[in-house]
């Protein structure tokens, strides 16, 4: 959502409830829960996602900064597929 500026940021490392209210806090989190007759989004894993990648942030100070974009959600328990990935080291 970051081309529509819908986008939240926190401090490294995460934990389930902070993932969950930025997934809840972004604009675009009514679209996430189902609209439309459309199923929930795996909102789960999404979750599970930024405190894994926040915690890989903690572990390993070597990175400087991961841009993973897009994210596919698919339907609740369904799962998500990160698409394209960069992780930039620092020097």
């Amino acid at each position: 959502m970051e081309a529509l500026k819908d986008v939240v940021w926190r401090v490294a490392p995460l934990s389930y409830e902070e993932a969950r209210k930025m997934i809840g806090s972004i604009r675009g989190a009514r679209i996430l829960q189902g609209i439309r007759g459309e199923k929930p989004c795996d909102i789960e894993t999404v979750a599970d996602l930024l405190v894994r990648l926040s915690n890989m942030l903690v572990d390993l100070p070597q990175i400087q900064e991961i841009d993973i974009n897009p994210v596919l959600v698919f339907p609740e328990n369904e799962g998500a597929q990160a698409v394209d990935a960069r992780v930039i080291l620092k020097s």
